[in-house]
């Protein structure tokens, strides 16, 4: 084999493993059940505002918590707290993708 193909194939190998590594996060989104039968354990939800509670965010009073419930795609709701303002014209939103964990609760550590 000429050292050009080596060359070619070793370029190749790493580019494939560059990509795996990138998009190794290749996350399935859960529950809320599920991600209660895994307390502590990070997990992606995806669910709905759930407009017949209240949301609590009270800037004057704490500007990093912002309370709200939301329904899971299978129909549970929970209660989320999120260590972070409102995000901008959130009531509006159709559809949350969540990242946290559950301790009781769910406490959301970023939106998608």
């Amino acid at each position: 084999m000429k050292k050009i193909n080596i060359v070619i194939l070793g370029i190749i190998a790493l580019a494939i493993a560059i990509i795996v590594v990138k998009f190794a996060d290749f996350s399935t989104y859960e529950s809320f059940a599920s991600a209660k039968a895994k307390p502590g354990t990070a997990f992606y939800v995806v669910g709905y505002l759930d407009t017949t509670e209240a949301m609590i965010f009270n800037p004057v009073e704490d500007p990093n918590k912002f309370e709200f419930f939301a329904t899971d795609k299978k129909g549970e709701k929970i209660k989320v707290i999120f260590n972070g303002g409102k995000p901008q014209d959130f009531e509006r939103s159709e559809e949350l993708v969540m990242t946290g964990k559950v301790v009781g609760y769910f406490i959301a550590a970023k939106f998608k």
